[in-house]
């Protein structure tokens, strides 16, 4: 348990750093794919090595330390009182991030639903607003385990953005955003937030997942029109749109990572590279397997505490 636990911990951190090479090594699809599944398995195996290292602290505990064995408790003790003590603190912060992260995502995206429930029952929601927004507005499902919809997905997209793209362009942005909702980036998206929310060794990743999302639908754009310049185009006019000042126009290119987007649809995808992939994912099951290994000891240890059972 001394070593094994805080693996989950040395692989987000292996997480953070090559995330954002891989972004350019790996087809979007698959490395999204990847990095949502190491990081999600990461989070959770982190998550699990912060409470078992919190659990030592009960060691200390007056009702266990009058049943314990003695020379359980005039052994050193396997985890420092201040890393015990250090690992609660975050477990306790983790688990307040992950309350609001979830409470403010469900509440944005109802919010959204129900915009979009009052104002048509079509793919397309138009909404008088200048300001240029578009944006997939996944539908409501019922039990996770039957994936069956029981609203379907939209394309909320305002007046002043369909005025600022002409037809075409029009027609890039609606696949684009088409996409997300077939490929059910939302989902992804969500996971990743997540695991950066009790991990925040992983927000590296989670942007990473972000801007490899966005090319996907990109991608997925120019496919569908078969014209990989218009579909740069129609990105950056998108990302230009309502912009009044040079200033402006820079931030928000980089904001939204268009320059990368832009000049990934100027070439081919990379090409898929399988090993790497695994490799990655390999990452978030070394953690479980760590993860695994530590709660062996946590109940050995628990066993020499009480030898004969609490």
């Amino acid at each position: 348990m001394i070593f094994f636990v805080y693996v989950p911990l040395l692989a987000s951190v292996l997480l953070a750093v090559i995330s954002r090479p891989l972004v350019s090594r790996l087809p979007p699809r698959a490395a999204a794919r990847a990095l949502v599944g190491a990081s999600g398995l990461s989070a959770a195996a982190s998550t699990w090595g912060l409470l078992l290292l919190a659990l030592t602290l009960l060691r200390e505990a007056p009702p266990v330390a009058e049943r314990a064995a003695p020379a359980a408790l005039a052994a050193d003790q396997p985890v420092p009182v201040l890393v015990a003590a250090a690992a609660t603190a975050a477990l306790s912060i983790g688990v307040y991030r992950l309350v609001v992260a979830v409470h403010s995502r469900r509440g944005t995206q109802h919010a959204l639903q129900a915009l979009c429930d009052r104002t048509a029952a079509h793919e397309l929601v138009v909404v008088a607003a200048a300001e240029p927004h578009a944006l997939a507005v996944p539908g409501r499902t019922g039990w996770w385990w039957s994936g069956r919809p029981t609203s379907p997905g939209r394309i909320l997209v305002t007046s002043g953005m369909l005025a600022a793209l002409d037809g075409d362009e029009r027609r890039v942005l609606l696949e684009h955003e088409r996409a997300h909702l077939r490929l059910r980036h939302s989902w992804q998206q969500a996971l990743v937030d997540t695991a950066a929310a009790v991990n925040p060794l992983l927000r590296p990743a989670r942007d990473s997942v972000a801007f490899l999302l966005e090319r996907c639908a990109d991608e997925a754009a120019a496919d569908a029109v078969g014209d990989r310049p218009l579909t740069a185009r129609s990105l950056a006019r998108a990302a230009l749109a309502g912009t009044a000042t040079p200033q402006d126009s820079v931030l928000a290119f980089h904001k939204l990572g268009v320059p990368a987007r832009v000049a990934a649809l100027a070439v081919a995808p990379p090409p898929a590279r399988r090993a790497l992939a695994g490799a990655v994912v390999a990452v978030g099951l070394l953690t479980t397997l760590a993860a695994a290994d530590a709660t062996v000891a946590f109940v050995a240890l628990v066993h020499q505490l009480l030898p004969t059972g609490v």
